[in-house]
């Protein structure tokens, strides 16, 4: 199989043969060329329970491009009687994209209990996708909204009966056409958004909506739905970042110029929770190994997950849990902040324990509830003292109500007493306990404010407290929850799993000895690929993407499973959370750690994502480097399953000269595979990684890789530059003092070193080519190199004689 980001046709056909049609079937939206798009759709709503499907004052057909004006309403759709007037805006926006939004006026002197707004589905069925090829061919990016789901999150469409449930975008993809609708709200900050597609007999329908869920509309108010979007075009990445971009715009949403860096303690072969060391002292100790290790490296926060906590339980958010820290938490803040980091803590801001602390009674008139009874989490906690009592014994959780007073009060006092302590990470966890109905576990009906719409806005009101009270400069991590309805509230999102984390397979989980790293997870390996595929375009433009969680490679972890884990950090330049004992680690395994540090500009884009390599799901991904000196990929080739894996990676669809020569260095073998035209061919064997460095092949010598970095020059080096006057390679490496790295230096043919001395020149007889190492030792962190060169021509008598022999 060949792998590109555009699909196998490489983009070829264009899209701007856009037609759109409307008339009492329904409106419809397709390329004319290549027959993808949506038909038969009819909006409307539901009102007082009732469902109203909207009229179309008169017929509309025309060429989307050449009739419709940028930027305007263009068409509309209307429902109306004596109590209330609704009304459907298409709109033709940026890059040649329909919206759809709709309105409602209460004109009754009753409120309006307003439910779903459908988009497409008024006939009852939903909107067809259609395709020019056979439509069984198509498949559906398929988003959760939330993070932690295990599953491969696309779904083919042949088989009548497949169907999912996405929330916020979907993308439905014919892979041979490399063509593709997709659907996204532009805006989600207020109502549960959904897309609903379900593979028939005749083809994909799809059901797209938002969800008032029992608003009311008092008399005399008017009320706008979200906005979705349709865009119609070729190429997955495209879509993807086009509604990415496209949303990052109309939200502007500000979070931290970097990903997080840091170090989270506890959960290691030296574990925190025993009281063999206290907590305070593993800090300390790792602080102290930290700062010696990877300065420079951009490493921020220390944060200490529940061990602060009296009895380990959510909850007990003022009581400071001196066993583990004996010096206080205060304390421990300032003595971080003196190193120049900054100490994080753990919280479930919507949790109320139902039991070992009062808080049940204290909140009891500010819970949410359903069907007149508080949400109730029960015997959930099974962490710490409390954990172990038994299943009966354990806590369960209420869920807060951010829409009360009295609950924002509470969350002020809870973060301004933290921010004051000098906390400056928060990893906000189980999230999903105030989401409402984006999650089944968790649905609410009743809240106080009344004014608000049940779901996002109330979910959001929380944030936002959060956000402005824990002070200027702090790092949010939003966790077990929502993604998206995050935006502009948080820096970050988890979107996988507790990757990387020691605590099973422990029987008591975790106050035991040790505290069980799990190695040979290629479970969760993929189930955090999955996650990150489907959300990369959404990484520094929504929020930082956190799909990697933990990095863990302490031993007895293999070389090969370590291998993997910094490359996957690498790979996604996202947060990176150290999860190791720095101070017990060695230098072999911090120097692999170093490989990932500081994150690159830009994570890795799937290449596979709808026709994965591997039956597990997507496991080939590019990432691009822009450098003032150069420009190259990286490509990434994670095997997680039993058997070896092939494929052939078109350099085409990746913007590689196909005509042109590119070059090829596996990162981790350290060899260098020659020069080559129109593809690569990838294998790899089971439960492993490949990265290749793919670059292109110039006539004089110039970098081809490093070993200090997985990205291979775009972090650690700088100013590297031929000259072509003096025949010198010079440039400047960037690590700590006192590390030791090299790097390795194309020698094309008609070149010859200048001298010999601190180089290794090789030549392969697999591809009759020649490279240099050399090794860089750092004096101060920033080390200048230079390489002499001389053309072949100009060897003397001895070389001469010596290529004889």
């Amino acid at each position: 199989m060949t792998y590109g980001i555009e699909g196998r046709q490489g983009g070829a056909i264009e899209a701007d043969c856009m037609e759109f049609k409307a008339d009492a079937s329904g409106w419809s939206f397709v390329n004319s060329d290549t027959g993808i798009g949506i038909t038969n759709a009819l909006p409307g709503l539901f009102i007082n329970e009732n469902f109203y499907p909207a009229e179309f004052p008169y017929d509309f057909s025309g060429d989307f491009h050449k009739q419709v004006s940028k930027d305007s309403t263009f068409f509309k759709g209307i429902v109306e009687n004596d109590n209330f007037q609704a009304r459907f805006d298409f709109s033709r926006i940026r890059g040649g994209r329909l919206s759809l939004n709709a309105s409602v006026a209460n004109n009754s002197d009753e409120s309006l209990v307003l439910g779903k707004v459908e988009f497409t589905a008024g006939n009852g069925y939903g909107g067809k996708i259609t395709s020019s090829s056979d439509t069984k061919q198509i498949k559906v990016l398929n988003t959760t909204g939330t993070c932690c789901n295990a599953a491969y999150p696309v779904m083919p469409c042949d088989m009548a009966g497949n169907s999912c449930v996405s929330r916020v975008f979907s993308l439905a993809y014919d892979q041979g056409l490399g063509f593709g609708i997709m659907t996204g709200f532009m805006t989600f900050d207020r109502l549960n958004c959904e897309i609903h597609t379900s593979a028939g007999e005749s083809g994909p329908v799809v059901s797209v909506f938002c969800d008032f869920n029992g608003y009311r509309l008092p008399p005399g108010e008017t009320i706008v739905s979200e906005t979705v979007v349709f865009d119609v075009n070729y190429g997955y990445d495209r879509l993807l970042n086009a509604w990415a971009d496209l949303t990052a715009d109309h939200y502007k949403p500000k979070f931290s110029d970097k990903p997080a860096i840091g170090w989270v303690g506890g959960w290691n072969y030296r574990n925190a929770f025993i009281g063999e060391d206290s907590f305070e002292k593993i800090v300390k100790d790792n602080v102290d190994a930290i700062e010696s290790e990877f300065r420079g490296y951009g490493i921020r926060y220390i944060w200490v997950s529940i061990g602060n906590l009296v009895n380990d339980l959510p909850g007990n958010w003022f009581s400071e849990n001196r066993k583990r820290f004996p010096s206080g938490l205060k304390s421990l803040a300032d003595d971080i902040a003196s190193h120049g980091m900054a100490l994080g803590f753990w919280i479930a801001p919507f949790w109320v324990p139902d039991k070992y602390t009062d808080m049940h009674e204290r909140f009891g008139d500010c819970l949410l509830k359903y069907r007149g009874e508080p949400v109730h989490f029960k015997n959930a906690w099974r962490i710490g003292e409390t954990g172990n009592s038994g299943p009966e014994g354990r806590a369960g959780f209420y869920s807060l109500d951010a829409s009360h007073p009295k609950a924002q009060e509470f969350l002020k006092e809870v973060f301004r007493h933290y921010s004051e302590m000098g906390i400056r990470y928060f990893m906000l966890d189980f999230l999903n306990a105030g989401e409402g109905p984006m999650s089944s576990s968790f649905m609410y009906d009743g809240y106080h404010d009344q004014s608000m719409v049940n779901g996002p806005q109330v979910y959001r009101k929380a944030m936002r407290i959060i956000r402005e009270t824990s002070g200027p400069g702090t790092y949010t991590v939003a966790s077990t929850g929502p993604t998206l309805i995050n935006i502009g509230l948080v820096d970050a999102v988890r979107t996988g799993p507790d990757f990387g984390e020691g605590r099973e397979p422990l029987p008591k989980y975790p106050s035991f000895y040790p505290a069980a790293c799990k190695t040979d997870a290629w479970g969760m390996f993929r189930k955090a690929i999955n996650y990150y595929a489907s959300s990369y375009h959404m990484d520094k433009k929504l929020f930082h993407i956190d799909s990697f969680n933990v990095l863990n490679i302490d031993p007895p972890a293999s070389v090969s499973e370590m291998q993997t884990v910094v490359s996957l950090f690498a790979m996604a330049a996202g947060p990176v959370m150290l999860g190791g004992d720095i101070v017990a680690l060695g230098k072999y395994r911090i120097d692999a750690i170093k490989k990932c540090l500081p994150q690159a500009q830009k994570g890795a884009k799937p290449l596979d994502l709808f026709e994965p390599a591997s039956p597990e799901g997507p496991s080939l991904f590019l990432q691009r480097h822009l450098a003032g000196w150069d420009e190259w990929s990286v490509l990434y080739a994670v095997n997680t399953g039993a058997k070896t894996m092939s494929a052939h990676v078109d350099f085409h669809s990746l913007g590689v000269d196909p005509d042109g020569e590119s070059g090829a260095y596996d990162f981790w073998d350290e060899k260098y595979l020659g020069t080559m035209k129109g593809g690569i061919d990838i294998c790899v064997q089971p439960y492993g990684i490949r990265v290749i460095r793919l670059f292109r092949h110039r006539k004089h010598p110039f970098i081809i890789s490093t070993d200090m970095h997985v990205s291979q020059g775009a972090v650690e080096l700088r100013d590297v530059k031929w000259d072509e006057e003096e025949y010198v390679l010079r440039g400047t490496a960037v690590r700590n003092a006192g590390f030791e790295g090299a790097v390795v230096v194309s020698l094309p043919k008609g070149w010859l070193p200048a001298e010999y001395r601190g180089i290794n020149v090789a030549r392969s007889e697999l591809h009759d080519e020649s490279y240099i190492w050399k090794k860089i030792v750092f004096e101060t962190d920033e080390q200048e190199f230079a390489i002499g060169f001389r053309p072949e021509d100009q060897r003397d008598d001895k070389e001469l004689e010596a290529g004889r022999m």
